[in-house]
C-alpha cells in the first residue's frame, strides 16, 4: 500500500520543463502532419518520385516530411497542395509548432504552387 503521493511509482521523474513539453508536442504534431500527407499520397497511389518531379522537391525532404522530422513550412505547403491535403487544417498543426515569440515571416505566400 502507498504511504503518500510521492510514492506513486507512475511518475519517473521531475515534471518536464515548458520548453521539453513544447519541444514534445512540436513532435507528436509534426508526426501527425507527416502521417497525414503520406496517407493522402498513398491512397491517390503517388509515388514520391512523383511528387518530387511536381512539386521541385527532393525526395529525401518528402520522406523527412512524412517521417516527422522538421522541414520548412513552404516545403510541407508546397507538398500538402500537391497531394491535395486540406493545406489550412495541415498547417494549423504545424503552426502550433512555432513558439509564439517567433515572428511570421510572408514569403511563403509568394511561393508557386506546384500545380501552375
Amino acid at each position: 500500500m502507498r504511504s503518500s503521493r510521492w510514492d506513486d511509482e507512475t511518475t519517473d521523474g521531475p515534471e518536464p520543463s515548458s520548453e521539453e513539453h513544447a519541444a514534445t508536442e512540436a513532435a507528436r504534431r509534426r508526426r501527425e502532419v507527416g502521417e497525414a500527407v503520406r496517407h493522402v499520397r498513398l491512397a491517390r497511389r503517388m509515388p514520391v518520385r512523383r511528387l518530387a518531379i511536381v512539386t521541385g522537391i527532393p525526395e529525401r525532404t518528402i520522406d523527412d516530411l512524412e517521417a516527422g522530422h522538421p522541414v520548412d513550412v513552404g516545403t510541407a505547403i508546397l507538398v500538402t497542395e500537391a497531394v491535395r491535403l486540406d493545406v489550412v487544417s495541415a498547417m494549423t498543426r504545424l503552426a502550433r509548432n512555432v513558439p509564439e515569440a517567433t515572428p511570421q515571416v510572408d514569403e511563403d505566400a509568394l511561393l508557386p504552387s506546384p500545380l501552375d
